[in-house]
């Protein structure tokens, strides 16, 4: 290159890559074979290959280290050296060079471990320090390392089988403690239950019984997948006493009541269970394996047909509660009723009425009957409802569809324990007069509940004779004549103010919706605006027409008036509830606005 010729030089070396002009090296064309410059001839037999490079790293065997060729001292400095042509060397198959990998040992303090390559451990060497490494070989150095051990022999067959050496690395060392965690034996998670448990149970109080007691049959029976403790936990019989079927399917109740039969369960509630399409096949299973649980005592059925009820009464004689709030069939037989003779609860419903193929005669023969519930019965009155006046240990009574006359009313003077007494549906032939009156005999009844009951004149006399009553709920159906309705419910409630405790009286939206219709009919006819009409219908609010006088009190003078019939006064609900809080000071009230079809959801219980 610094023979000036200006040319691109096209010859390279084969081994240093370096340019030559073929003319400077007395040569008219490219030679065929591969060319070496005199620097990088090693086969030269003048001069011998070095076994040591000029930077001290001593070359593997069968690998040439490229080593200068000392200048001859005769020879002139500006004479151009002129590499000799040699042949190729004959191709060897040079040994793989060891490959070095660095390797966490997690060790404290970072010590690094190098660990040598399966492929380069097939010719055992003597262990020693590495030799410097070329500067494009940097060994790679980090801050925290301190020392590094090289390891370049290949470990025995037998010593890698014991001790789980992978690629021939070394083991790492033991970790050293945590000063935190010093001293300190580590915490086994699986015992810690059982020590809990185990502790409670010294103390004569079982909390984990009191955990699952709130977990439902599916999620029991995974509970008791986990360990041999929990398995023994669900087989507790306090938890099978009473068995919650809610958002759960069944499809073999034949194992199931087998269980129940082993657990000796007393109380199945299947309400909101999950139900089959076709639930033909699946409550014919039921009807055949519910015998079999002879420890039942309690049974709430979700909607089922009215067949389930009777073959439940039939094959489950030891049953002392019956519930079936939700038969989906028109039609029942009372005829089983009489086959359970330890029955003490008895609640059925219909979802569209039910008509009974008999009368209630049957219903003589449970005894110890102390709660019965028959809301959905269609013209109940002409059961022979008279039969419930033998019932003598009768606590709470339902009934609906009351149409009722005075042999029934006779028959419930009979019941000297009972309790609590709700009548739904009343229609307007039933003798409510007569009702009221025998119920001021009962000396132990404190709840009344009247819904959707038709009410007459002379219900406030007799209502005001129930002084026995503490607990009163009232909606009144408002088919006809509500001004005359609201006058008797009033009049009678204020003269129970000495022993009422808890009165709430619901007037339906229907009823409001008619006195504003009324009362915009009466501003219209009058001499008053239009405007001036809605302004006063804004001020009065919701209100109830009441047949005057109102009972109870005068009015202030300052009360809005509107124009209307002389003998109807339009009360606002607000002053409705001034006026009852004045004259029962004692008495906890609530006044209900409810829809006419929501009117049969409304209890007692709600009201505390």
């Amino acid at each position: 290159m610094s023979c000036g010729r200006g040319a691109v030089p096209s010859l390279a070396c084969a081994a240093c890559l370096c340019l030559y002009h073929p003319v400077c090296l007395g040569l008219t064309h490219a030679p065929p074979h591969p060319f070496y410059c005199k620097n990088c001839d090693s086969s030269s037999p003048r001069d011998p290959p070095s076994s040591v490079h000029k930077s001290g790293v001593t070359t593997a065997s069968g690998l040439q280290a490229p080593v200068p060729v000392p200048a001859s001292v005769n020879q002139a400095a500006d004479t151009v050296p002129v590499p000799r042509l040699v042949p190729a060397p004959k191709t060897q198959k040079s040994d793989k060079r060891v490959l070095l990998r660095m390797k966490m040992s997690g060790g404290a303090d970072g010590q690094k471990v190098w660990a040598v390559s399966p492929s380069a451990t097939s010719a055992p060497t003597q262990a020693g320090p590495a030799p410097s490494a070329q500067p494009s070989q940097a060994t790679p150095q980090t801050p925290n390392a301190s020392s590094a051990t090289f390891q370049r022999h290949a470990l025995p067959q037998s010593e890698k089988a014991g001790r789980r050496v992978t690629n021939g690395a070394s083991p790492p060392p033991a970790a050293l403690p945590s000063p935190r965690r010093r001293g300190r034996t580590k915490a086994d998670d699986a015992a810690n239950f059982s020590n809990f448990h185990a502790s409670a149970r010294e103390k004569n109080y079982d909390v984990a019984l009191q955990i699952f007691q709130y977990v439902g049959m599916r999620d029991l029976a995974r509970c008791a997948r986990v360990c041999k403790l929990w398995q023994t936990l669900t087989d507790t019989p306090a938890l099978w006493r009473h068995v919650r079927m809610k958002n759960s399917h069944v499809s073999d109740w034949g194992g199931l009541c087998a269980l129940l039969k082993k657990r000796s369960t007393k109380w199945l509630d299947l309400r909101k269970m999950l139900l089959p399409s076709n639930d033909t096949v699946f409550w014919d299973q039921f009807i055949e394996s519910v015998g079999t649980v002879d420890t039942l005592e309690r049974l709430e059925l979700c909607r089922c047909p009215a067949r389930v009820v009777e073959a439940v009464c039939r094959r489950v004689s030891s049953l002392r509660a019956l519930c079936a709030p939700a038969i989906c069939d028109t039609v029942l037989d009372p005829e089983p009723l009489a086959e359970l003779p330890r029955l003490e609860l008895l609640r059925l419903k219909s979802l569209k009425g039910l008509s009974l193929t008999r009368n209630l005669q049957p219903l003589s023969a449970l005894t110890d009957l102390q709660h019965l519930s028959l809301t959905s019965i269609k013209e109940l009155g002409w059961c022979a409802c008279e039969v419930v006046g033998q019932l003598e240990r009768l606590e709470s009574l339902e009934l609906g569809e009351c149409s009722f006359g005075s042999p029934f009313a006779a028959a419930l003077a009979k019941l000297v324990r009972l309790r609590r007494l709700r009548l739904e549906r009343g229609v307007p032939h039933c003798a409510a007069s007569a009702l009221l009156k025998a119920l001021a005999s009962l000396p132990k009844l404190t709840r009344l509940e009247l819904v959707n009951f038709d009410v007459k004149v002379g219900f406030d006399d007799a209502l005001a004779e129930c002084t026995n009553i503490q607990r009163l709920l009232i909606i009144p159906t408002y088919v006809s004549q509500s001004a005359t309705t609201n006058k008797q419910v009033l009049s009678g409630v204020l003269r129970l103010k000495d022993t009422l405790t808890h009165l709430m009286w619901g007037v339906t939206i229907e009823l409001l919706r008619v006195t504003e219709l009324f009362i915009d009919q009466c501003e219209a006819g009058g001499e008053t605006e239009a405007a001036d009409g809605q302004g006063a219908r804004r001020e009065l609010g919701e209100c109830i027409p009441v047949l005057k006088p109102v009972p109870g009190c005068r009015l202030p003078d300052d009360l809005r008036h509107v124009a209307g019939p002389p003998q109807v006064e339009i009360l606002p609900i607000p002053t409705l509830q001034r006026l009852l809080s004045a004259q029962l000071p004692n008495t906890k009230l609530k006044l209900l606005r409810i829809p006419f079809h929501a009117t049969w959801r409304q209890t007692l219980a709600d009201f505390q």
